[in-house]
């Protein structure tokens, strides 16, 4: 597959260069159908589910800070520990109001771990005969409870700035909202057509601000143009207008669900054939592949540390045992 990689301005060169490398980080991402983990570099790699197949694959892993994972199977969203025991799993709500598709997609906790945001597929009929779909953006608790959703616009593909606010993705005038869930407010970053010259924007969607908030990148274009782009980001987020950010450079293929390392320094994203990555720096670096039929990719401040499997309790143990062995199992099991 040909890569094409543009550089544009030089300038930011000297930030960019300063990123420390990560320190304890990790990727979650899918791969024979099932969860795993591994060290940025794609080293160290731990199978975390078993049960995946082709006809219920696993899907759209997450991990927050302290090693929890969440992931979506069928329609459930399961908390799981790096070592692949269930900590419970729910079938997030639909927004109040809406109709909806019922799989649960781009689902991300939030930097203090305790909020995941995902997404839900809407289905909206002004006359029967014309109906559409778009991506409507939740934020819920670690138990499926709806705590938001953003209803001023459409917003599809959520990812965290801050545990305040939302970034989500809804077409021309609405490409990078930065939505507070807490008080609905929301001010659009930037589009495609604000930083390239005239005739030559696009769409973004699918974007992730890094951790230290200096890096950006984004799924641009359609088709043959479709590209992961790499962006500088200028001055404060948090700002009534924020700045926009500087494009840097772009590669070019079958791409999708990127994700960037907390310090900034490093891409990901998914292609058929795998997981690849890419520096963030306006030299331009080649992009190459990194874990192999590896899919969903997405960065972590947590390190691998899987840990030995909980031996299970002797009452559930006794629950595999029938009749009266089971009740004797159970007796010396309560004490």
């Amino acid at each position: 597959m040909t890569r094409k990689l543009a550089a544009t301005i030089a300038a930011v060169a000297a930030v960019l260069a300063c990123a420390a490398p990560a320190g304890a980080a990790s990727l979650t991402y899918i791969k024979d159908h099932d969860v795993w983990i591994s060290n940025p570099d794609g080293s160290g790699a731990v199978r975390v589910t078993h049960d995946g197949t082709a006809d219920e694959p696993w899907d759209e892993p997450t991990m927050s800070d302290d090693g929890t994972i969440a992931a979506v199977k069928g329609f459930h969203v399961h908390l799981l520990r790096q070592n692949g025991e269930e900590i419970r799993s729910f079938v997030p709500g639909n927004p109040p109001g809406e109709t909806t598709t019922s799989g649960t997609s781009s689902v991300r906790f939030s930097p203090d771990g305790t909020k995941l945001a995902y997404m839900k597929v809407g289905i909206g009929c002004g006359d029967p005969s014309l109906c559409d779909l778009r991506g409507i953006s939740s934020v819920m608790d670690l138990k499926g409870n709806i705590l938001a959703t953003q209803e001023e616009y459409t917003g599809a593909f959520p990812s965290w700035v801050d545990d305040d606010r939302i970034l989500s993705h809804g077409g021309y005038r609405y490409q990078n909202m930065i939505w507070n869930w807490r008080t609905g407010d929301w001010v659009n970053w930037f589009d495609d057509g604000d930083i390239v010259a005239p005739g030559n924007d696009t769409d973004l969607g699918d974007g992730e601000i890094s951790d230290n908030h200096k890096s950006y990148v984004a799924i641009r274009g359609y088709g043959d143009n479709l590209a992961v782009a790499t962006y500088a980001v200028n001055g404060d987020l948090a700002a009534a207008n924020p700045l926009l950010p500087t494009m840097l450079c772009f590669a070019t293929g079958v791409v999708s669900h990127p994700t960037v390392s907390g310090d900034g320094s490093t891409a990901y994203w998914e292609e058929p054939d795998g997981v690849w990555s890419m520096a963030v720096s306006p030299e331009c670096p080649n992009s190459a592949i990194l874990i192999p039929g590896a899919s969903a990719p997405e960065w972590s401040a947590a390190k691998v540390a899987p840990g030995p499997k909980a031996k299970p309790s002797k009452a559930k143990q006794c629950k595999k045992l029938k009749g009266k062995a089971r009740k004797r199992c159970l007796k010396r099991a309560r004490g």
